[in-house]
């Protein structure tokens, strides 16, 4: 869905029907407008996707198609960030309440449900799942993170501090991944770990082979936002990388079968095949393809 995003003259009628799977297949559910619940005049106003956007008039065109028609992430990330908000406010909680745990039951039952809860699968589902839009946004955010001083609202100031912060959690999360899930490696079946980590590896084979599904997972998320926003121009990197990529991703899958389901394991190499199949189509859209008409 985020093909646009490569810097190839795609027909005007592809991202016609793009901007309508957009809009039904989007991220954004359930559906919630961040400016009903803060108001419209305490979210940033500036619009502004790059500092500069000469040159660059496609890939704002793109962007906006997908949905990334601003540089903050309240603008954006529609229900994500809410949740987001109140995932925060919850492990806020969590710290502020630790000293009431002996003042009486109640709290001590709260502060044990807000710990199960959200400590720590939700919050690692939470960024696993949401990789790739929290990549493109928080790459086109921290370009702007020297205005926090010149923030005009708190929405604005806060959207600068979360982008960092979801920028260190990317950069982390797949070491995370390979050294915290290795390390534990023979507690991954344990029910009281699973409840509390497990989101990483549900569904897969408790194998260390299968801990490199997750990891990749977040790296051909973050190399996708990274070439599309950060060499815009270099359209044969951009496909050759994927390319590559998912050829890695299909070989593994065929070999080490992480999956402990044969069906989703099915689906698993049905889809890299498809995006095989996807980016050899974008090459006829390329300067490969000289002549505009047949294009």
């Amino acid at each position: 869905m985020h093909l646009p995003v490569f810097n190839v003259q795609f027909p005007a009628i592809s991202f016609l029907v793009v901007e309508q799977i957009v809009s039904v297949a989007t991220f954004d559910i359930p559906y919630v407008e961040v400016d009903s619940i803060f108001g419209e005049e305490s979210l940033p106003s500036d619009d502004q996707i790059f500092e500069d956007s000469t040159g660059r008039e496609n890939l704002v065109e793109a962007l906006d198609i997908l949905g990334y028609n601003s540089r903050f992430l309240s603008r954006v990330m529609g229900s994500v960030y809410i949740i987001m908000l109140i995932t925060i406010v919850a492990l806020a909680l969590i710290v502020v309440l630790i000293p009431c745990r002996s003042t009486c039951q109640v709290m001590l039952k709260f502060h044990d449900k807000l710990k199960g809860y959200f400590l720590w699968n939700f919050v690692i589902r939470l960024i696993f799942e949401a990789c790739l839009e929290l990549s493109i946004s928080v790459i086109i955010n921290l370009h702007f993170t020297h205005d926090i001083k010149a923030s005009s609202t708190w929405i604005e100031a806060f959207d600068y501090v979360l982008a960092i912060f979801m920028a260190v959690c990317l950069v982390s999360m797949p070491v995370f991944i390979l050294v915290f899930y290795c390390r534990n490696f023979e507690r991954l079946e344990d029910s009281e770990f699973a409840q509390k980590y497990g989101s990483v590896y549900e569904g897969l084979v408790i194998k260390r082979s299968a801990l490199f599904y997750p990891f990749f997972f977040i790296i051909r998320r973050a190399t996708l936002a990274l070439t599309a926003l950060k060499n815009e121009n270099f359209v044969w990197l951009q496909i050759a990388l994927q390319i590559y990529l998912t050829l890695a991703q299909a070989v593994y899958l065929l070999h080490f079968k992480p999956f402990d389901n044969s069906l989703v394991q099915k689906l698993e190499v049905y889809n890299e095949i498809c995006s095989l199949f996807l980016l050899a189509c974008v090459l006829c859209f390329t300067d490969l393809i000289p002549s505009l008409l047949i294009r």
